[in-house]
């Protein structure tokens, strides 16, 4: 049963979006496997009008609680560095998003050059300077994970819809 939760469904929907979210496990080229996997499985079980989008996953800014007001990071560069300096709890592996990131998308990029039925979700650049808008920034509570709303989520819905409007047709 690879997948077998959602399988099923997936010739329901014209937009089908994927992504492993930050608990998946294991070395990058691993977790890049299973989500060529799961992106070929969806793309042989849907109708070839359904479009498939991979979102990348973007990654937690450890001690954003320090910017409460403050204003994002200055660059993509910047916040790769703070992630370097500030990996975050161990258990959280946030310093391997941007690996698994990067070795999906090479395991994808043969798919991605025929973009009619696959579409990369840049959501990891478009949040990754904003250590400003977690929830640690508007409450007590320590998450530096999750954002608030509005915020980078409305982005990268701009973002999909923008992916959507522009794509070419099937």
């Amino acid at each position: 049963g690879f997948l077998k939760p959602w399988i099923d469904r997936l010739h329901q929907h014209d937009v089908v979006v994927l992504n492993t979210g930050t608990s998946a496990t294991g070395a990058p080229a691993e977790i890049a496997e299973v989500i060529s996997r799961a992106v070929d499985h969806a793309l042989a079980n849907t109708p070839l009008t359904t479009t498939i989008v991979y979102r990348d996953t973007p990654f937690g800014h450890d001690r954003c609680a320090a910017h409460k007001g403050g204003e994002p990071l200055a660059s993509n560069a910047a916040a790769e560095e703070w992630l370097e300096r500030h990996p975050g709890p161990a258990r959280y592996n946030w310093s391997n998003i941007p690996k698994v990131n990067a070795a999906a998308r090479r395991a994808l990029e043969d798919r991605l050059r025929h973009p009619s039925r696959l579409l990369w979700l840049p959501a990891a650049s478009i949040s990754a300077t904003r250590i400003d808008a977690h929830p640690a920034n508007a409450h007590p509570a320590t998450d530096c994970l999750h954002y608030c709303m509005p915020g980078p989520v409305d982005a990268w819905t701009h973002a999909l819809f923008h992916l959507l409007a522009t794509k070419p047709l099937n």
